[in-house]
């Protein structure tokens, strides 16, 4: 008994102790959120982004946080892997003819970061309104000074094919009727 009990205190002690670095590692962290007008945006139709920010919990207000979009093709934070699309321009942006600095350069489909600067509606919330070129992921860089945040939005390349879908579902109920009315015929028999 005396075994279980020391093993049980040992197990709290050993999650409080990990709860207790996870908050202190979380402390002074940016935590920003979206969400969107409509709800899943499509290309070239306007949206209004809604972003919560907020710092360890308490919502971040009279800041003016700026937000860039960036298309990505694998959702992942954008500052180190995509460079400019022309080969003589360096990551920082500034042009210097002649020479190559290496990096893999951004498809030519690619399209421009974006700048938004949100404005504030509501403590912590912020909103701003965009258009995105073409679907995809794109990651939005949320900034407040010298902390960031960033947020995968999923932007779609058309509207949902409702009609599609409701095929789909009418072959599905179409064919579990089916099955249904065969097992009913064998077991009459």
């Amino acid at each position: 008994m005396k075994k279980l009990v020391i093993s049980f205190l040992s197990i709290f002690l050993a999650v409080g102790i990990a709860l207790v670095a996870t908050i202190a590692q979380a402390h002074g962290e940016l935590d920003a959120r979206v969400s969107s007008n409509p709800r899943f945006p499509i290309a070239g139709q306007p949206v209004e982004l809604t972003f919560t920010i907020s710092n360890n919990g308490t919502p971040e207000k009279g800041q003016e946080p700026m937000v860039m979009l960036a298309w990505t093709a694998s959702g992942g934070h954008t500052h180190e892997e995509s460079a400019a699309p022309d080969a003589n321009t360096t990551a920082a942006g500034g042009s210097m003819a002649g020479m190559d600095m290496g990096g893999t350069p951004a498809p030519a489909d690619t399209p421009p970061e974006v700048m938004l600067m949100p404005v504030e509606t509501s403590p912590g919330v912020y909103v701003a309104n965009t258009t995105f070129i073409q679907g995809g992921r794109y990651v939005a860089t949320v900034s407040i000074g010298d902390e960031e945040a960033d947020i995968v939005i999923g932007v779609r390349s058309s509207p949902i094919a409702w009609g599609f879908i409701g095929s789909l579902a009418g072959l599905v109920i179409a064919l579990a009727a089916a099955v249904a009315v065969i097992k009913t015929v064998r077991r009459a028999w």
